[in-house]
Order: structure tokens, then sequence, then C-alpha cells
């Protein structure tokens, strides 16, 4: 079998580069935004220990689960590495279902709060490309 590779092409080669551009740009935010968690709220046990810590990651993509439907549940893949994560959950998607009237779009900047026992997220903030009003919701 013989497969053929087509060179990029000057327009595509100017695109890819911007869209890289743009999700490093927005991922310097999210590392600075993360760099701030020691101001967030925290949940600790008895003795102190912390129960959950902060990610954050610049969504790529954002998929309904349920195609043709209103459902609410939708799953958010990083662009870049989850700034704060394990490494095997460094490119996992996140699932998650929107409360209210959020929306939530490529390019939106994810605050997750991860429970340290099971690895789950609790809670979920968005802040958008253009800086205006965040969105919570929870998982």
């Amino acid at each position: 079998m013989n497969s053929a590779v087509d060179p990029i092409g000057g327009h595509e080669a100017v695109e890819i580069a911007e869209a890289a551009s743009y999700y490093v740009r927005r991922n310097i935010e999210a590392h600075a935004l993360l760099s701030e968690s020691h101001t967030f709220p925290s949940i600790e046990d008895a003795v102190g220990t912390p129960r959950m810590h902060y990610e954050s990651m610049v969504i790529q993509v954002v998929q309904t689960t349920e195609p043709d439907t209103n459902d609410r549940h939708v799953r958010l893949y990083p662009a870049l590495p989850i700034n704060g994560a394990k490494e095997a959950d460094e490119m996992a998607p996140i699932l998650v279902t929107l409360m209210g009237d959020t929306e939530v779009r490529c390019g939106f900047i994810a605050l997750l709060q991860r429970m340290n026992d099971s690895a789950e997220v609790g809670s979920v903030y968005f802040f958008s490309d253009d800086r205006s009003a965040t969105h919570k919701l929870t998982r």
C-alpha cells in the first residue's frame, strides 16, 4: 500500500501557527491563574490536609455527549496538557454538566477543582477569552 503525504500549503502553515500561538498564549494565562490557587477556597480534613487541589486548562474542543439533543453534558478536551494535573490526566477529557445558561467554547480557560483521593473533578470555573464574566458548573 502506497500513501502520499501532501505538504502543508503556505496559507495552512500560517493558520496552524496562529492557532498554536493563540493556545500557547491562553495557556500562559491559565498557568498564571493556577499560580494564584493559594488564594482560592480550600477544603481540608480535620488535621489540615487538603482534600482537593486546583488545575487549569485551555479548552480546545467542546463535544456534546448526546448529539442532536439539548443535553447539557459535555466533554471538554484540553488544547495542551492540563496545568497541575498528574501525568495520566494531563490530556484526558473532562466530562461536565453545564448548569443554567452557562455556555462554553474553545479557547475558554477552565479552572478545575480535583479531589485528591479520587481524582474526580468537583467544580469547574470558566474564564472566557475576552475576559468577560466567569461561569461555574459542577460535575
